[in-house]
């Protein structure tokens, strides 16, 4: 979810204004507390997907190179038996 916007935030500021109520400290406290962790969690989220996209680029990285590798010795292959059978012509 995005950060309220600086009108939003107005809006609440005002609303408080207009209700004036009698937070304790400790229930501030815990509001604050709570809030702090929500933010937490989201930062490790945000994380934990940017890891999982890292991994799904590596491998396809890999992948590329197993096919490329793959290719290049299918052509050696290739390589190899043409020149044989063009040796086996000569002969």
């Amino acid at each position: 979810t995005p950060p309220p916007s600086p009108e939003e935030q107005q809006k609440k500021l005002i609303e408080i204004k207009d209700y004036p109520i009698e937070i304790s400290k400790e229930e501030e406290q815990k509001a604050q507390e709570q809030e702090q962790e929500q933010e937490q969690e989201q930062e490790q989220e945000q994380e934990q997907e940017q890891e999982q996209e890292q991994e799904q680029e590596q491998e396809q990285q890999l992948q590329q190179q197993l096919q490329l590798q793959l290719q290049q010795q299918q052509e050696k292959e290739q390589e190899q038996q043409e020149s044989s059978s063009s040796i086996k012509t000569i002969i």
